[in-house]
């Protein structure tokens, strides 16, 4: 019996040593399923952060397309403004041009007229000088028609 005893406090022991080593067992995977908890939880901490964060990202760029997609608008009218812009400078620039021709083509008929002028002076200046040589030699020919009257009417009286 005493054996048996030995042999059952042996058992005993065993299973004493087999059960702590159980219970350290035990005690490790719940340390580690306590760390792997905490660990999920900090994932999924981390994975909602990352979340939020993608979600404002996604709104900047959302934001950032919708500034593009205005900016490109406004380019496109501005290039259409800086082309009305141009087809008027260059309206604006034949009609000066033809302004140009006008007035030039003006200067040179008053210029023209000019000359006409001054020629047209320079004969009536020759003309009214001529007119005065006339009107001189037309005062002469009286007198001398008149002398010659005069004479003739002596020469008739004399006869």
């Amino acid at each position: 019996m005493a054996w048996a005893l030995d042999e059952a406090r042996h058992v005993l022991q065993r299973v004493e040593a087999d059960l702590e080593k159980e219970r350290k067992a035990r005690a490790q995977v719940e340390a580690m399923a306590e760390e792997r908890a905490r660990i999920a939880d900090e994932a999924v901490s981390e994975a909602e952060a990352l979340a939020a964060e993608r979600d404002l990202v996604f709104a900047e760029l959302a934001e950032q397309r919708r500034l593009d997609d205005e900016q490109a608008q406004l380019l496109i009218e501005a290039e259409q403004v800086l082309l009305l812009r141009d087809a008027a400078s260059e309206s604006a620039a034949r009609e000066l041009a033809d302004v140009r021709a006008i007035v030039e083509a003006q200067s040179i008929e008053i210029g023209d007229l000019r000359g006409q002028l001054e020629t047209a002076a320079i004969e009536r200046a020759r003309v009214e000088a001529r007119c005065r040589e006339l009107e001189g030699e037309l005062v002469r020919l009286s007198e001398a028609t008149e002398a010659l009257e005069t004479l003739e009417a002596t020469v008739i009286r004399r006869t």
